[in-house]
């Protein structure tokens, strides 16, 4: 647990609730503890990047494709393009291999699902989204730095 410092004559706007925690929390420390949770969340993907980096070939007993060193490399590229866009993955469950040696990356809110899978040179993606307005792409070029513009506008339907 993350001790924070007592502060008594802070004005009563400056309280707001924090979901971490059981009771109301100062403004400047619930943006600390949303900025180190982020950090742990981004922390956590990467590692199951890496772990997934480790795989063998017939990973899954059915001949599947590990994913090359490219595909870790991208993968790593559009995981930071995309937090820099604002769209970080909370939990690095939402991140896992295919047999076919690319790595899938799910994006979830209330409006649906946008997966995204990230190869060697493109990037493919499509949406569930519940009011059925549903966009894919089967491949993009891109250079894994920045969001696709295609991507964008299905982030923005997030």
């Amino acid at each position: 647990m993350i001790a924070l410092p007592q502060q008594p004559n802070v004005a009563i706007e400056q309280i707001i609730t924090s979901p971490f925690a059981s009771k109301p929390v100062f403004a400047c420390h619930y943006d600390f503890l949303k900025d180190y949770m982020a950090t742990s969340s981004r922390t956590a993907v990467k590692n199951k990047v890496s772990l997934i980096s480790m795989l063998d070939d017939n990973w899954d007993g059915y001949g599947a494709v590990k994913p090359c060193n490219e595909v870790i490399s991208n993968t790593y590229k559009a995981l930071d393009a995309f937090c820099e866009y604002g769209y970080c993955l909370q939990t690095d469950e939402d991140v896992y291999p295919t047999p076919y040696g690319s790595i899938v990356l799910d994006y979830k809110s209330y409006a649906g699902l946008l997966s995204v899978e990230i190869g060697k040179t493109k990037l493919g993606f499509f949406t569930d989204f519940v009011n059925g307005d549903n966009m894919c792409s089967a491949g993009i070029d891109t250079s894994f730095r920045e969001v696709p513009e295609q991507l964008k506008k299905a982030l923005a339907c997030l």
